[in-house]
């Protein structure tokens, strides 16, 4: 399962990574954190099956690696 940082979800769906966080707050989206206060991780899977909810475009050739 391939797994995406809040900057890289961010650069995909063009929004700040601070929009992402409330995203993921409201249940919106899914993520994993390793343990408390670690950065979250969202499936890629839930990014897509978020983008086709909601009917959204997404940017996936602005996902670099170095986000």
């Amino acid at each position: 399962m391939e797994m995406l940082t809040t900057n890289q979800v961010a650069a995909a769906l063009d929004i700040s990574p601070d929009t992402v966080l409330l995203l993921i707050k409201a249940g919106e989206l899914r993520s994993e954190q390793l343990r408390y206060r670690s950065p979250h991780r969202i499936p890629k899977e839930d990014l897509l099956a978020f983008a086709e909810r909601r009917k959204l475009t997404l940017r996936l050739d602005k996902i670099t690696d170095n986000q």
